[in-house]
């Protein structure tokens, strides 16, 4: 067998094995997820004049979940979080970076950081004729950057296709170094695992 015959077979061989390894993952070797969730909940603002009351928030979010160990895994993403009110509205832009891990085959504490923009909507409501109008409205990115803890337990199944789903009470801190913003919700996820 000459030099290059035996690299060309040692190629095809490499390439063979590498490929049927890329498709006889097992569920073990299934370390991936992508999970979308709603999140409502009530949403508490303390500042430096005191606490106000809760008022009803909506989040909403992607996340990538990379499993570490068997039971460890990290995740990060993108949430919007949009608190209710009737004149000034507060969102939050949030990244969160936290660590989940799980405790038998269904249920997991998550905890980790958050990092947020505040984003506020503003308008002006004029009342005429004892009709209520909207006259402007604005958004307006503060530059509040800010930085949050959160808490969590929850629930999860993973289906033997790799579909995933989740439910995740949580207690969230956003602005640890500014006006606090107190996020207590449940998350409904619904994810893919590959």
């Amino acid at each position: 067998m000459n030099k290059v015959s035996f690299s060309k077979t040692a190629v095809l061989l490499f390439a063979f094995f590498s490929v049927g390894n890329l498709f006889a993952q097992t569920e073990n070797d299934k370390r991936n997820m992508i999970n979308v969730y709603v999140a409502p909940g009530n949403h508490i603002i303390r500042g430096g004049g005191g606490t106000l009351p809760g008022i009803w928030a909506f989040s909403y979010g992607i996340i990538y979940l990379r499993q570490l160990s068997e039971r460890r895994s990290l995740y990060t993403g993108f949430e919007y979080t949009h608190r209710l009110a009737t004149s000034n509205d507060v969102g939050f832009v949030t990244i969160p970076v936290q660590f989940k891990r799980h405790f038998g085959n269904r249920f997991f504490l998550n905890h980790g950081l958050l990092f947020d923009i505040n984003i506020y909507r503003q308008y002006k409501i004029s009342i005429e004729n004892g009709h209520a109008e909207m006259d402007t409205e604005k958004y307006d990115i503060k530059g509040r950057f800010g930085m949050g803890y959160g808490v969590g337990v929850g629930f999860e199944h993973t289906f033997d296709n790799g579909i995933s789903l989740s439910l995740n009470p949580f207690f969230r801190l956003n602005g640890l170094f500014s006006d606090a913003y107190v996020h207590i919700g449940i998350g409904a996820g619904f994810g893919y695992k590959f």
